[in-house]
């Protein structure tokens, strides 16, 4: 998809990789919108807390918590945190699950409310 904006002559900027990342979550391509997050931070874009939310948010609505974790930690090392949005969708994904033992979910509590 970027290559062939590069081809045309554009490039996108910050708010394009966002809104491109937000729209590949809502249509369950995770991998692909994790793709464009990584892409974004090559092309010079450093992430925020609001692309992190947005990510982060992807993989907690497709129940991947060991993604959702690597970024929490990753969004924490960079100064910022969870909105209220994904700290929702962290406790219904903590509430509903059936083994509450998984380390990943665990270290995902951990990581978003201390």
């Amino acid at each position: 998809m970027f290559s062939k904006l590069s081809v045309k002559g554009l490039q996108p900027n910050f708010q394009i990789y966002t809104t491109i990342i937000n729209a590949l979550c809502k249509e369950g391509l995770v991998g692909e919108a994790f793709e464009a997050f990584r892409k974004m931070e090559e092309d010079g874009y450093s992430p925020d807390e609001w692309s992190y939310n947005v990510i982060i948010r992807g993989f907690l609505q497709h129940k991947d918590a060991s993604r959702a974790v690597q970024l929490i930690g990753e969004m924490r090392d960079r100064g910022f945190f969870a909105d209220a949005h994904t700290k929702a969708l962290m406790v219904d994904l903590l509430s509903n699950d059936e083994n509450l033992e998984n380390s990943s979910n665990h270290l995902l509590f951990f990581h978003v409310f201390h």
